[in-house]
């Protein structure tokens, strides 16, 4: 079981990043550069200044000062779509990973099961969210196997799928220097050499973390950073939101240093990477969207890494609420409820909308159908298989596998507590369907368990 008390904010104190127009930069001082945004729509960026460890490697870190409609401006170059962070907890054997692509471009935006509308709730988010993909594609052949995660700039791991595929089928061959490495029957060779190819062609924005035929295989190019962290151990960061991922996951660390945590076995610390950590980064999106604004969310995946598998984290539900006082007995506010499963490889997600809402034993809420959203996201290069609706899931939602638990009390949330279930578990919610509706149901023993477990000296709000 996971218990914490201490919550920390997503620093953010890192500007999107992105290259411009796909190339590194040059050395070159650069006061003004016009990039597209869209068909006829073009952003004016100023203000640029390059960060990185030397000039052949380096990003910009751009600030918007206006945008305005043009006829067209030769040459222009298109943002890119990116995927920006990937944590690997080394010692552990775990990866955790978002689902959102996004473009540094302020407003407009797609449903993100998250947050909703990011565009509608706040009309100042900096990013553009795009689309949502799992940042994971397979490869197999007869007699080898590899499952891959992935981050950086979209168009650049694309070419390093459409190569793999390419090199497979015939229909791209690898230049003279490449082809006494290829081997098309073993995964390693076959994205060694599409990795290369893609580099080969300027397309070198890209990390890959998996297992190939029952080893790691790692290809850190460009924005990676290895750290040791207190708590975590050896971890690795991945993407331009690597910094900032960091420095987050350090202060998580400290934190449960100061709880006194450390004497943790490596079962416990792998099972907080797993669920503590995602559920931690899914708490960030819906306050203030602090991980939003910074390129990272939508929803997030966990994996270990086993032998010859990245075995994700399947049949999870998710609850944040807040024990409140009510008229005759404590009630919990319902804030947000998620769920989760696999299909295959398409990642269906379930998200409660409507709330917050209050629920007490005894009186069940009834959610509308329409009001459970959901989302399907496919790995990377593929289409999701759109074969879940609101009442299938809604069934499902009732005999989860694990349950990941954030409780808040007092004023201004002053005491928090988060808990992990396992299979056969405690659950505080039960679910039904029925005559178009969700009831959503509190389970007396479980509410009375976890509201005993929370600060007594807290007084209900």
């Amino acid at each position: 079981m996971l218990r914490a008390g201490f919550q920390d904010g997503w620093t953010g104190r890192s500007p999107c990043l992105w290259w411009v127009g796909g190339r590194r930069a040059n050395s070159a001082p650069i006061r003004r550069l016009v990039l597209q945004g869209g068909p006829n729509h073009y952003v004016t960026l100023s203000a640029l200044s390059v960060r990185g460890r030397s000039p052949a490697n380096a990003l910009m870190s751009v600030r918007l000062l206006d945008s305005f409609f043009v006829c067209g401006v030769a040459g222009a170059p298109e943002l890119e779509d990116q995927l920006t962070v990937l944590i690997h907890f080394e010692e552990l054997r775990v990866a955790v990973s978002d689902v959102l692509m996004s473009v540094a471009v302020k407003g407009g935006g797609i449903w993100l099961p998250s947050i909703g509308l990011p565009h509608v709730a706040n009309p100042d988010l900096p990013i553009r969210p795009t689309s949502l993909v799992r940042k994971f594609f397979r490869v197999q052949r007869p007699g080898s196997a590899g499952m891959f995660l992935v981050c950086g700039t979209r168009s650049h791991i694309q070419e390093v799928v459409d190569n793999v595929e390419g090199l497979i089928s015939g229909t791209r061959r690898p230049p003279a220097a490449l082809a006494h490495q290829l081997f098309p029957d073993n995964v390693a060779s076959l994205v060694d050499v599409a990795s290369k190819m893609a580099e080969d062609h300027e397309k070198a924005e890209f990390e890959l973390l998996g297992r190939v035929d029952g080893a790691d295989y790692s290809r850190h190019l460009r924005q990676t950073i290895p750290r040791r962290l207190p708590y975590w151990g050896s971890v690795v960061a991945m993407g331009s939101g690597a910094r900032d991922a960091l420095e987050w996951l350090d202060a998580k660390g400290r934190s449960y240093e100061a709880h006194g945590l450390m004497d943790d076995d490596a079962d416990m610390k792998c099972l907080r990477a797993l669920n503590a950590v995602p559920s931690l980064l899914l708490e960030e999106d819906t306050r203030a969207m602090r991980t939003v604004k910074e390129g990272v969310g939508g929803y997030y995946e966990s994996f270990a890494i086993g032998h010859d598998t990245l075995r994700p984290s399947d049949n999870v539900l998710t609850i944040f609420g807040r024990f409140k006082a009510g008229g005759t007995g404590p009630l919990f506010e319902l804030r947000r409820v998620f769920f989760h499963i696999y299909d295959v490889d398409t990642l269906v997600i379930g998200s409660v909308t409507e709330l917050p809402r209050d629920i007490s034993v005894g009186q069940p809420l009834r959610v509308p159908l329409e009001d459970l959203a959901v989302t399907h996201v496919g790995p990377f290069g593929d289409a999701p298989a759109m074969t879940w609706n609101s009442s299938r899931l809604a069934i499902k939602m009732n005999s989860p596998e694990a349950m990941r638990l954030t409780t808040y009390r007092g004023p201004n949330d002053r005491a928090v507590q988060r808990f992990y279930e396992g299979l056969g578990e405690r659950r505080l919610l039960n679910f039904k369907v029925a005559g178009g509706f969700l009831h959503v149901q509190l389970n007396p023993e479980a509410f009375t368990h976890y509201l005993g477990r929370s600060d007594i000296k807290t007084p209900l709000a």
